[in-house]
Order: C-alpha cells, then sequence, then structure tokens
C-alpha cells in the first residue's frame, strides 16, 4: 500500500488529487486501516499518510480535514513505538508548508496550535505516554 505514495513529490501529486473521488475513496480506506487491529496495516496506513502530508497545501488540508485525523490523534498514547513514531510524522508534515527558495520549512502556526489544541501533545505533557 504504502509504495503508491513512496515516489517523488510530483508523481504523488499527480495519483492522489484533493477532491477528487477515487483519492476521497483512498483515503476511505487508509481510515479503515487505521481503524485495524492490527500493527503493522496501522502503520503502513499512518507511512501513506504521511507522504500524502508530506505534499502540497492541499494535501496537507487533505489530511487535516479527513476521518483520519482524529484516529492519528488518540494513537499515540496506546500505540507501540514503530506506530507512534509514523503518526509523528503524519501530524508534523500536516504543519509544514512546502519548502521554497531558501529551502527552509515554514511552519503553519494555526495548524499547529490546532493539533495541540486537539491533544496531540497531551501525552508528552501530562506524562500519560509513559
Amino acid at each position: 500500500m504504502s509504495n503508491l505514495v513512496a515516489g517523488d513529490s510530483h508523481t504523488t501529486s499527480a495519483i492522489v488529487i484533493p477532491g477528487h473521488e477515487i483519492t476521497d475513496n483512498v483515503i476511505k480506506v487508509i481510515v479503515k486501516c487505521l481503524k485495524s487491529e492490527h500493527r503493522v496495516l496501522k502503520k503502513e496506513a499512518a507511512w501513506v499518510l504521511s507522504n500524502i502530508a508530506a505534499g502540497s497545501i492541499k494535501h496537507k488540508q487533505l489530511i487535516y480535514s479527513s476521518e483520519a485525523l482524529p484516529l492519528l490523534l488518540c494513537l499515540p498514547s496506546l500505540a507501540p513505538f514503530d506506530l507512534r513514531r509514523e503518526v509523528a510524522c503524519v501530524l508534523g508534515n500536516i504543519c509544514v508548508a512546502p519548502t521554497e527558495g531558501d529551502g527552509k520549512p515554514n511552519l503553519i502556526v494555526k495548524r499547529s496550535v490546532s493539533l495541540v489544541q486537539k491533544g496531540c501533545l497531551q501525552d508528552s505533557i501530562d506524562g500519560s505516554g509513559k
């Protein structure tokens, strides 16, 4: 599954187009995988989402506004390290705008604040994730 979006950003942008029915269906399938009891399937689904979220602003918004976000936010406290790492990559990619001329990533502050308000760092703050 993850090989679908493991190519460069141009390939990902050409295959996963926000707003198209096929893309919406792909996200729905990934959400089903995140709901699975199988750790490896969840990890692969998170990896796919991370690759998509590494794309354009529209790709980041697609993941941010999907059913996947609440699942990603509740997984870290319950999941093994490898899955938490993939989820952290998704959330991080959602919060960083694509690089421009200077090559430095730009933080999407509004999105970062929103994720913190939704609890993405709660385990780190209150220690319940230990």
